[in-house]
């Protein structure tokens, strides 16, 4: 929550680079943060990062810094470090707080979309109408994976819809794939406490 990821320890035979990337079929994808290495031992490196746009696990890679010193150039140049003709890296699971991300948007053929949703597992995206500002009747909901959810549309009870709406994750709990709030399926609860709900027009 505080966009940061710590590397507990590295060890590097020269100077060079750590780097975080997302994950793509289990292989370091996109890179997303990177920070500058000396040789040698180096504990409790904080490197910055967006968590809005990860991927639940997450790739270490060492590199090399074997260009420009001290400037971070293309992989091609500062390439990963080699052992038996493999990186030095590790794949690591992160812990991503429950997040809502969706835009502005029209209903269309009594549908909306929510960009994306990150869920403790499975869980609901659910959607209430507003009342004077606050959390109104529920007027749609949608199931959700354990993880990151993109592209979810689902319809809502358009009669019912107000010019701003609010968008809460809510746990599946009993019987899993039916919602059953308010008897079961309550919101979710992050550091002892539920999130505050996400409006959108």
């Amino acid at each position: 929550e505080e966009e940061t990821i710590v590397i507990d320890g590295v060890v590097a035979g020269q100077d060079g680079w750590i780097a975080l990337h997302m994950d793509e079929d289990g292989q370091p994808g996109q890179m997303v943060s990177y920070l500058p290495l000396l040789a040698g031992e180096t504990q409790g490196l904080v490197l910055p990062f967006n968590w809005r746009n990860a991927t639940p696990y997450l790739h270490a890679v060492l590199y090399l810094d074997a260009g420009q010193a001290g400037v971070y150039e293309d992989p091609e140049i500062d390439t990963p470090v080699l052992i038996d003709d493999q990186p030095v890296a590790t794949r690591f699971l992160v812990t991503l707080p429950p997040d809502i991300f969706v835009l502005d948007q029209p209903v269309v053929d009594g549908e909306i979309v929510v960009e994306r949703v990150i869920s403790y597992g499975p869980g609901w995206i659910v959607v209430y109408h507003d009342d004077e500002g606050g959390l109104g009747n529920i007027i749609g909901w949608a199931a959700l994976e354990d993880g990151i959810n993109q592209n979810i549309r689902f319809p809502v009870v358009e009669s019912a819809v107000t010019p701003l709406l609010h968008a809460m994750i809510h746990q599946d709990l009993e019987d899993v794939g039916e919602f059953g709030f308010p008897r079961t399926d309550p919101p979710v609860i992050y550091r002892d406490r539920v999130p505050n709900p996400v409006t959108f027009r």
